[in-house]
């Protein structure tokens, strides 16, 4: 559920700085990089790919997000 931290995201006051990183890859990233123009955050929104080790992004974060509807594994 990206597409709902992109909207989440979009709905900040204009004068906070944010930047939101999504790290992976997948069949959904055309529409994810389309809705984040929809919604003109695109110059916000930065999408890493798949990355082998994802730690060094998620330590440089100030939070992080895990949007999944369903997890197999509790965290």
């Amino acid at each position: 559920r990206l597409d709902t931290v992109i909207e989440a995201a979009s709905l900040l006051p204009k004068h906070i700085d944010w930047a939101l990183i999504i790290v992976g890859d997948g069949p959904e990233m055309t529409n994810l990089k389309n809705h984040a123009k929809a919604l003109r955050v695109d110059d916000r929104v930065f999408f890493l790919k798949w990355q082998d080790n994802p730690l060094p992004a998620v330590k440089r974060s100030s939070f992080y997000v895990i949007s999944s509807e369903y997890e197999g594994f509790s965290n």
